[in-house]
This record gives C-alpha cells, structure tokens and sequence, in this order.
C-alpha cells in the first residue's frame, strides 16, 4: 500500500511520531506549559510539527548559520530554533530585541521552549483562548485563529491548506492525552 503525503492521517501519524522524539524536553515542556498557562500538548504538537517540517538537512544548515552568521538570519529574518520563530516575530509580539546572541540562544532547545511558550500563550491572551479547555465549543475556531497568527503572522488570513493541515494535525495532538501515553 502506498501512502499518499497529503493523506491526513499520514501526516497525524508522522507528527505523532515526532512528538515521541521530543520525550527528551517534555519536562521543559510541562513547566513552561504550566508557566503560561498552555494546554502542554499544543505547545508539544507545535514542536512536532516544526520540527517534523524542518527535517534533519534544514536542521544542520540553520544551526551552523546560527552560530557562524547570525547577522545573516537578522536580515533575512528566517525563522530559527525548535519552534521556527522569526525575528521580526519575536520583536513584533514579544516585544523582545533580538540581536547576533539572541540568535544564537534561540537554538537552545529550551530556551527556544520557553520563548515559543510565551508566544503562544499571548496568542491565546489576544483571542481569550482557554487551550486547557478541549471541551469548549468554540476550540476548534480559536485553535485555528491560533494557528493562522503563528504560521502566517496574522488571525484571519485564509484557511490555505497547508493552514488547514497545521490546524487539523494540532487538533487532534492538543486534544489527545500525548504526554501522558509514552510517559
């Protein structure tokens, strides 16, 4: 049987896999979750996603760009680390300078954690979005609000579809019980 890369549940399973890999940081994860007040698997589905989309290669490359040339993500404002934040982004919605050594701190994998933490929990400030809250009935639609600002830098941009595959993916890892199933 082959597999379609469009299929959903492909792309579920895949990102659910890495998840798995991240066991290393989920104890970062929990506490910056619990500092900003973060449903922790959407913080983890967001890492697996980012990390699932960057690939081993990408990875490499931004890594030793981020140690030897960090000017040069400055200019083109590329967006780094474990959760692929970019600069402008960072000085836009976190009010946060971001100079050469920010660069090179962002590619900590905890700090990178805790700064995609705080992002996401003012996200959640900005559209009074409760991520703890599976059940609500308006999830779904503040979760893709969500995801639109993250991944497009604004709140109603078009339901694109790689947005909608973002969303859908996300979904179904913030509503499941991910931490705790390889705990």
């Amino acid at each position: 049987m082959k597999i379609k890369r469009n299929d959903l549940d492909y792309w579920n399973y895949l990102i659910k896999n890495y998840a798995f890999t991240l066991k290393p940081f989920w104890h970062s994860i929990v506490l910056e979750s619990s500092r900003n007040n973060l449903n922790p698997n959407l913080l983890l589905g967001v890492l697996a996603i980012e990390k699932a989309n960057r690939g081993k290669v990408y990875e490499i490359i931004e890594k030793l760009i981020s140690l030897l040339f960090p000017r040069i993500i400055l200019l083109k404002n590329f967006s780094v680390g474990f959760v692929q934040l970019k600069p402008a982004t960072l000085k836009r919605d976190l009010k946060m300078e971001i100079t050469c050594d920010e660069v090179r701190r962002l590619m900590k994998p905890r700090y990178s954690i805790a700064i995609g933490a705080k992002l996401l929990s003012r996200y959640c400030e900005e559209t009074d979005f409760d991520s703890k809250d599976i059940d609500a009935g308006n999830y779904d639609v503040k979760l893709l609000w969500i995801v639109k600002k993250y991944t497009t830098g604004i709140y109603n941009s078009p339901n694109y579809p790689w947005v909608m595959y973002y969303f859908n993916i996300l979904k179904n890892i913030s509503k499941g019980d991910i931490l705790c199933q390889a705990g």
